[in-house]
């Protein structure tokens, strides 16, 4: 006689042969309270398979624990928020993160904030998002927000809503599958050869001259390029480390760590970048010299007269002072890096060497932004191997 396997025998709780039953061979048994607190037990039988009665045991037990979670139904979503914008929000994110995670709260409450949280559903979210869509309804200037600011509101609102699970104020989430409407397409403009030297002459002897010089032959975002300092550059070896940023907050401009644990790198410094670099050093020497106590020496590589950093504001608005004044395209200081990467490679350097100076996570992400420019390579190369074999 065959052996009965382990799932025959059923050994997951709750789940029994059923040796009364005639027909099908399994039930489940499920314990619980009643309303006055008392244990109870039922059942349900004829479940054809183990799995399929496990499946509805899984089911009840969620059911049950709901039941019996405790709902505050006083507390609106503007009281809500305010607690965990305290709890969760202020002592565990980053400042610029913090600036924006505010700011969504601020939208969130404008307009739903007066809802009972637990009379929030997804009819209502999802009508708050298609309102964010429409013009006087979106951001202070009247015009609708864009979808991708939207996104980050819903993001903001889903985990204020998760952990609200988590401190027993709800049982469900009520964001839970709710879809956006509409689809953003990410253009990346970007420099031609003849175009970045335009904007290099155009910045000599500038503010603009070294950060500048960073993103287009490193591919440095300008939070990575403002916040290098010298001790992260090691002229023997030819790396640059990059590990802190630059960023503009509400409370000024502050020091953190990158963007990810992936953009924590070192990068390798071509000549001309270092020559540049080394003549850098020597006029901050100069100055540290001539302004005596008056010099502030905080290490930036990118940095004022008197030592002190550079806004990031400061660098993106003369940045596109200097492009009005040229007859060149009109990109955003980020292009900067979308125009290194686009070059990396269209000069055949391999997408995973791209993807690892950039920054990124895997490889993945940077085939995805950069498609544009890997699927026409891809489409030559197809066609170079072709030939090679059909000649």
């Amino acid at each position: 006689m065959a052996r009965k396997s382990k799932i025959d025998n059923t050994p997951i709780p709750g789940v029994y042969p059923d040796k009364k039953s005639g027909g099908a061979p399994y039930r489940v048994v499920f314990r619980y309270l009643d309303k006055a607190g008392k244990p109870k037990q039922s059942q349900r039988r004829n479940f054809p398979t183990v799995q399929e009665a496990n499946e509805f045991r899984r089911q009840k037990e969620r059911e049950l624990e709901l039941a019996q979670t405790p709902v505050d139904d006083q507390i609106t979503l503007n009281e809500y928020l305010d607690y965990w914008k305290e709890l969760y929000v202020l002592p565990r994110l980053k400042q610029s993160t913090i600036d924006g995670y505010l700011n969504c709260i601020r939208i969130i409450q404008e307009h739903l904030g007066q809802i009972r949280l637990y009379k929030l559903n997804h009819s209502t979210i999802n009508s708050f998002y298609l309102d964010l869509q429409r013009p006087s309804n979106g951001d202070a200037s009247g015009k609708a927000m864009a979808l991708n600011s939207i996104r980050y509101v819903k993001r903001v609102l889903h985990k204020a809503l998760e952990d609200a699970i988590l401190e027993r104020i709800i049982r469900e989430n009520p964001s839970r599958g709710v879809k956006l409407s509409g689809k953003t397409e990410t253009v990346y403009n970007t420099l031609s050869k003849s175009e970045i030297t335009q904007l290099r002459k155009a910045v000599i002897d500038t503010a603009l001259h070294l950060p500048l010089s960073l993103s287009l032959s490193l591919g440095l975002r300008r939070a990575e390029a403002l916040g290098l300092r010298w001790k992260d550059i090691n002229f023997e070896t030819g790396i640059i480390s990059i590990r802190q940023t630059l960023v503009m907050t509400s409370a000024g401009p502050i020091l953190q760590t990158p963007k990810t644990k992936h953009s924590v790198r070192d990068i390798l410094m071509p000549a001309q970048l270092k020559d540049l670099l080394l003549t850098e050093q020597e006029r901050q020497a100069s100055n540290r010299a001539l302004l005596g106590k008056d010099y502030h020496d905080n290490d930036f590589v990118c940095c004022k007269e008197n030592g002190d950093a550079y806004s990031p504001n400061y660098i993106t608005h003369r940045f596109s002072k200097i492009l009005d004044e040229l007859s060149i395209t009109k990109i955003r200081y980020h292009d900067l890096r979308h125009t290194y990467a686009t070059i990396a490679l269209e000069s055949n350097v391999p997408l995973k060497v791209v993807s690892s100076f950039l920054g990124h996570s895997n490889i993945a992400i940077t085939a995805n932004i950069y498609s544009h420019v890997t699927e026409p390579l891809a489409r030559k190369h197809t066609t170079t191997i072709a030939d090679a074999i059909f000649d």
